[in-house]
């Protein structure tokens, strides 16, 4: 089924991610080891880029588990071969009634009861009310970012700026962007599963040392307070009431489809997961489907 909707060209539930989180900022373009005759270096992972590189009736799954993909990355000089491109593939379809997910180049069948209760979970997610402009088809996700809170006006950006916490080894973002309502709005281009499954442990970890650390907090007052001082009253040296904050997890689309229609299974699982963990944190949790101009 898989080859076949490749050679048809029905692309809707078909869609290339790395098969492991990456930091996409030091990544400049990708190629196929099939295009041999050109030196194109493709800016994102696209299923259409890769079948051009050769004739669509030689496609069989030999090819897809011989071909690499080959990341150009800023320090390197050379191409990084990283990936089989078959383990890059998200594939999901229905056989007998029954969800199977290709990703990370295994097979998963979703019990069909299962499937329905995390579809539904998802959907009952509130939308976030907050109005974010459209992303720009030129736009990568610092650019958005960027734009957006300039247009926005009541939105600080705090997307690159790390603040250390005490109980992570590294520094973390607070989001990407904080409102003047207390809302904390993490943004990712949805480019698969394991790009989104990044901006959910964002949010998480952003949002428990909100919660336990006072110095974190009085990092970020320092940081927010440079841009607007009225934002500093949002993060007291006291612990703070979750139920005063909203964490808005906003994806990047191009597809047609609302939220959660778009989005592939395992990225749903986990946004249900999250949303619980912050649930019980006290925290409300929206969603919002930013639209990318192709």
């Amino acid at each position: 089924m898989l080859i076949e909707r490749l050679k048809r060209g029905e692309f809707e539930k078909i869609h290339l991610a790395p098969p492991e989180i990456v930091e996409w900022l030091g990544i400049e373009g990708f190629k196929y080891s099939t295009n041999k005759k050109t030196d194109d270096i493709y800016p994102d992972l696209e299923v259409e880029d890769f079948l051009r590189t050769f004739e669509p009736e030689k496609l069989d799954l030999k090819r897809l588990k011989k071909c690499k993909i080959l990341v150009k990355i800023s320090t390197e000089e050379d191409l990084i071969p990283m990936w089989k491109l078959y383990d890059s593939i998200v594939f999901e379809t229905f056989l007998d009634e029954e969800l199977y997910v290709l990703t990370m180049g295994k097979w998963f069948n979703i019990e069909t009861n299962f499937a329905k209760t995390v579809s539904n979970f998802v959907k009952d997610i509130p939308d976030a009310e907050v109005k974010m402009p459209d992303c720009r088809g030129s736009e990568n996700e610092t650019k958005y970012n960027k734009r957006a809170a300039k247009k926005m006006k009541s939105a600080v950006l705090m997307d690159k700026k790390l603040i250390q916490c005490d109980t992570a080894r590294d520094k973390i973002e607070l989001c990407d962007l904080f409102t003047e309502n207390g809302q904390f709005i993490h943004v990712k281009p949805k480019r698969g599963s394991s790009t989104l499954s990044h901006l959910f442990a964002q949010g998480r970890v952003s949002a428990e040392n909100f919660l336990q650390d006072q110095k974190f907090r009085r990092k970020v007052r320092q940081l927010v307070s440079k841009e607007n001082k009225h934002f500093a009253k949002y993060f007291p040296d006291t612990k703070p009431n979750p139920s005063d904050y909203e964490i808005v997890f906003a994806f990047i689309d191009e597809s047609t489809k609302q939220l959660p229609e778009s989005l592939p299974f395992f990225t749903k699982l986990n946004f249900m997961q999250t949303t619980r963990a912050l649930n019980l944190l006290g925290f409300k949790v929206s969603k919002l489907k930013i639209k990318k101009s192709v």
